[in-house]
């Protein structure tokens, strides 16, 4: 199996390590019984499902990291080159590989808030690492990047989803001194079902429910799925003479 993070980089000075002359200590991030110490949001996240992947065995593979204008114009290059070191340095504490980077970046596209582009090489770089390998997990660092990502993200979730992939996603949330690393698949999983009622409406397809609910142990929500079901299967095959029970 292959894991894939995506982040999008935030710009980081070294400025922000140090008070007075003097270096600061790093946020110390408390999740799922897993502490890191990280200066930036895309290291903290990193670090964390590299740790939190480590303990059942597994690795991030690939980190796909898409720059913005600001990051990958900055005169002294700082972001991206303590993200290398402190990376590398932090695997082979861990005695693991570091992952292969692959780079994005928006370049033109940024100002007018165009995403097509970078979409599609970064679906493309994940089906690439994917061709031999159908296992994939994809985590996706939802802390970085500019202030409008949130509309990045969302667009990437969804096309990654057509593509048939599950994407995990996080977000590093610092509270005072304290940090901790928050997994929001949730809130991805509420859009996902949003879009799956908006289908049964206007189309009567029960797939898309059924996809989202098929974990479920709920007996409600089983039989409500299998009634939805039969009332999608009659309108496809035109069965109207059976719809009326079906709705009722």
């Amino acid at each position: 199996m292959k894991n894939i993070l995506i982040s999008c980089i935030s710009l980081f000075s070294e400025k922000k390590m140090y008070n007075n002359g003097e270096r600061k200590e790093p946020t110390k991030y408390f999740s799922e019984d897993i502490a890191i110490n990280a200066y930036q949001t895309n290291e903290a996240c990193a670090k964390f499902l590299i740790r939190k992947l480590a303990l059942s065995g597994e690795r991030i593979d690939d980190f796909i990291r898409v720059q913005s204008n600001s990051v990958a114009k900055n005169e002294d290059g700082f972001t991206m080159r303590y993200l290398d070191e402190t990376l590398d340095n932090f695997c082979k504490a861990e005695e693991l590989p570091t992952p292969q980077n692959h780079d994005c970046f928006l370049e033109n596209d940024e100002k007018e808030h165009r995403y097509d582009r970078v979409l599609s090489e970064i679906s493309e770089t994940v089906r690439r690492i994917a061709a031999n390998d159908d296992n994939i997990g994809i985590y996706l660092d939802m802390a970085g990047g500019k202030r409008d990502n949130y509309i990045f993200i969302q667009l990437l979730t969804k096309l990654l989803s057509f593509y048939g992939y599950h994407v995990h996603t996080y977000y590093a949330d610092i509270t005072g001194d304290e940090g901790a690393i928050v997994n929001t698949d949730l809130s991805f999983e509420h859009m996902a079902i949003l879009d799956a009622v908006n289908e049964f409406v206007k189309h009567g397809s029960a797939t898309a429910l059924r996809s989202c609910f098929m974990n479920t142990s709920s007996p409600t929500v089983k039989s409500l799925l299998k009634a939805m079901e039969t009332f999608s299967d009659s309108i496809q095959i035109c069965s109207t003479g059976s719809l009326g029970d079906n709705i009722r």
